[in-house]
């Protein structure tokens, strides 16, 4: 954002309105969107190998992407075994809660 001494309005180049609604969306879209490729996944793989799905933000995005506030009490349909994401911003983790697609009754709890 530049900021000047003058009259007028102030501009920015990076700017954007993300909600928290939003990203909760976007995950659980992309969480659903790699489901599908678990069995796949599974064939390849000895029987009692954990399936894990790391998502991450990267300070490439306009300058970055924090944890959201309340992550930790998201549920994702999912047949991963765990999931994660890594947030570059703040050079963390959080583990995302899921439920076994068979035992959701939506895809976002």
């Amino acid at each position: 954002m530049s900021i000047a001494p003058e009259s007028g309005n102030w501009w920015t180049g990076e700017g954007g309105n993300i909600t928290l609604s939003d990203i909760r969306e976007a995950v659980g879209s992309i969480i659903s969107s790699k489901n599908k490729l678990v069995p796949a996944y599974r064939k390849n793989l000895a029987p009692s190998a954990g399936i894990w799905l790391l998502l991450y933000s990267t300070i490439a995005v306009s300058r970055g992407m924090p944890i959201p506030h309340g992550i930790e009490e998201w549920r994702f349909s999912s047949e991963f075994d765990r999931i994660f994401w890594f947030a570059c911003l703040e050079n963390g983790f959080v583990e995302i809660q899921r439920t076994k697609i068979a035992e959701a009754t939506t895809p976002c709890q």
